[in-house]
């Protein structure tokens, strides 16, 4: 990736000092697993000295040393004295300008500094003197220790003691049944807590302090829906154009919206990917691959199809895959669990750094307002709009609607009417979606619309509108005219598939 890197040095504490050796370091010890690839493209912030992975780099910051896989990228934020007032670590952009690069200089006062942080766009956190902020959805995802100050990429780097079991959900039980999730910040320790995206962390008292939406963040609906598409199409552009521009970047295609909306935004750029291409690893995705093939055959654009039923796939040994499940295990905090196809997939990693998913898009399509739009929102009607799962223990809902209604209290009076858009950037992606990429790291996965000025606009559009497929049938109108016709993939699509037999043919000519 073609990031400007500071100067640092590789992480070794310095002699006489003892380092606090973290709970991932001695299970990775104990079940032989290598410590610097099992915790690859993760973090660690603290005051004190810390055994990390020896590839490690760091950077200090007032009282705090920041450590970090040499994968993430780190670029220093300094003053118009050339004084570092903070520092990113991540993919980080500002739309139609680029990549945030060292040395950027920034606003000095607390609030234009804070302001300027909420135009960037990526995956990223960036640390200042006193404050810890995340991307929009959270999407490297910091959990933190309020009673020792440790703050660090997963729940097996943020504690040096064995885990201290929920007591609201203990791990057993999260373990027994798919389905289940930590939300509202919880985790599988009784103490560590994860972040929510759009607060900062005072780090002066281990709290989360919400910074976005501004009360004077415009919700307005727009005069003309059409207009307001055709602006958020040019906003992604924007985006993906400095990602393209900057990174060897590889885009997934499936038979979903999403994909064909990051897609419709970015085609102009297909010569400059490192690849264009799909997975096949169940019968979903095998209708997925189809049709991504008819997409590819009219962008006249090569397609790379990784299947995990040839003997590519089926090299990686039973050992190996749960060998790697393990350190998913770990690098998402204990929350993801993938089985061996989507393991043995993953593993055939597509050409390129950084993976483009269409995540967040999908607000384009309201759908979290299935329930809760045009009603007075509730925590009840909130937590069912969040499609929360039906696999919580028995109290959860009881547990679970006050402190909804307490984050429901803390958002802005224009801001309540777009509840169920905003839960989803703040309570449903942390603990899902960012878990699955934290698990997946041998390629940095950024989600295209992870910017709030993008967010913003988006959540201006009417449920109607969304809901009834609207902006995506106009992008693909106006961006995607060679595209008309091709289908997205449904249930009726999948269950013709389903009835061939194609998919079981493919698996006894290719296994």
């Amino acid at each position: 990736m073609n990031h400007s890197q500071p100067r640092e040095i590789p992480s070794r504490v310095a002699r006489g000092e003892i380092a606090a050796v973290p709970l991932g370091a001695r299970i990775c010890s104990d079940e032989d697993l290598p410590y610097g690839e099992t915790f690859l493209r993760q973090f660690v912030i603290d005051t004190r000295p810390v055994a990390v992975p020896s590839n490690w780099r760091h950077a200090t910051l007032g009282a705090r040393t920041l450590w970090h896989c040499p994968e993430l990228p780190l670029m220093r934020l300094v003053d118009d004295a050339g004084e570092v007032v903070g520092l990113v670590l991540g993919i980080a952009l500002i739309a139609g300008a680029g990549m945030v690069a060292d040395g950027t200089r920034v606003p000095c006062t607390p609030d234009a500094l804070e302001r300027w942080i909420e135009n960037v766009a990526g995956r990223y956190i960036v640390l200042t003197d006193n404050r810890l902020y995340v991307d929009p959805s959270c999407s490297l995802t910091p959990f933190f220790d309020p009673t020792t100050g440790r703050i660090a990429a997963s729940v097996p780097l943020a504690i040096d003691r064995p885990l201290a079991d929920s007591p609201d959900l203990p791990l057993s039980l999260f373990r027994a049944e798919r389905g289940r999730y930590y939300f509202f910040g919880d985790t599988v320790d009784a103490t560590v807590q994860r972040m929510m995206a759009n607060h900062y962390l005072d780090l002066s008292q281990y709290r989360q302090v919400r910074h976005w939406p501004r009360d004077d963040t415009d919700f307005t609906q727009p005069a003309s829906h059409s207009d307001q598409v055709d602006a958020i199409c040019d906003r992604l552009t924007q985006v993906l154009e400095v990602l393209i521009g900057s990174n060897r970047c590889a885009l997934p295609i499936t038979g979903g919206q999403d994909s064909r909306f990051l897609l419709g935004c970015c085609h102009h750029r297909l010569s400059d990917l490192a690849s264009l291409y799909c997975w096949v690893r169940n019968e979903a995705t095998f209708v997925d691959a189809l049709l991504a093939e008819t997409i590819a055959e009219r962008l006249q654009h090569p397609l790379l199809t990784i299947s995990c039923a040839g003997p590519t796939a089926e090299a990686i040994g039973d050992a190996d895959v749960e060998r790697i499940a393990r350190m998913i295990d770990l690098r998402s905090s204990f929350q993801y669990a993938p089985d061996a196809r989507s393991i043995r997939a993953h593993q055939m990693a597509p050409p390129g750094d950084l993976i483009l998913r269409g995540g967040l898009i999908e607000l384009m399509r309201a759908n979290k307002w299935r329930v809760a739009w045009g009603t007075q929102v509730t925590p009840e009607l909130g937590l069912r709009a969040l499609s929360m799962p039906t696999l919580q223990p028995d109290d959860f809902k009881a547990r679970s609607e006050p402190r909804y209604g307490a984050w429901l209290d803390g958002l802005p009076e224009a801001a309540k009417t777009r509840a169920a858009d905003l839960g989803h950037c703040e309570i449903w992606m942390p603990t899902t979606q960012s878990m699955i990429s934290a698990g997946y790291a041998n390629r940095t996965i950024v989600y295209g619309a992870n910017d709030r000025e993008l967010l913003r606009m988006i959540m201006c559009m009417t449920y109607p509108v969304r809901r009834g497929n609207r902006p995506q049938r106009q992008m693909e109108r106006w961006r995607l005219p060679m595209l008309q016709g091709v289908p997205y993939r449904d249930r009726t699509l999948s269950k013709a598939v389903h009835g061939s037999g194609l998919f079981e043919k493919l698996g006894r000519a290719t296994g």
